[in-house]
C-alpha cells in the first residue's frame, strides 16, 4: 500500500550561502532559504542546511509541493517519516 500525503507547499529562494565546515574545514555546507506558504501572500522562512559532500543539492527557485512517504523506522527505533519536494507550475498545479 502506497500512501502519500500532501503536507504543504515550499517556496525555494535563490539564496543559497555556502560555508566550510569549522570542526572539519574540508567539509562544504550550504544553507538555503526557503518558505512554508501559509496562505496569499503569508510566508514563514527558514534555511535549509545541505551537506555538500554527500551530493545535496539546492532546490530551484520556485514553488514545490512536499508530500510524506509512508513512515520508517530507524535502526535505533526511531520514527523517521521521509518526503519529496515535487515541483509545482506557475498555476499551482504539478509538473
Amino acid at each position: 500500500m502506497t500512501t502519500q500525503q500532501t503536507i504543504g507547499i515550499v517556496r525555494a529562494y535563490d539564496e543559497v550561502k555556502c560555508f566550510k565546515g569549522t570542526k572539519d574545514p574540508s567539509a562544504n555546507y550550504a544553507k538555503q532559504t526557503l518558505a512554508l506558504v501559509k496562505g496569499e501572500g503569508r510566508v514563514t522562512e527558514f534555511e535549509s542546511f545541505l551537506n555538500l559532500d554527500r551530493g545535496e543539492k539546492p532546490l530551484a527557485a520556485g514553488d514545490y509541493e512536499i508530500v510524506a512517504k509512508p513512515p520508517q523506522l530507524t535502526r535505533d527505533g526511531k520514527l523517521y517519516i521521509p518526503f519529496d519536494y515535487i515541483p509545482m507550475k506557475l498555476d499551482g498545479k504539478k509538473n
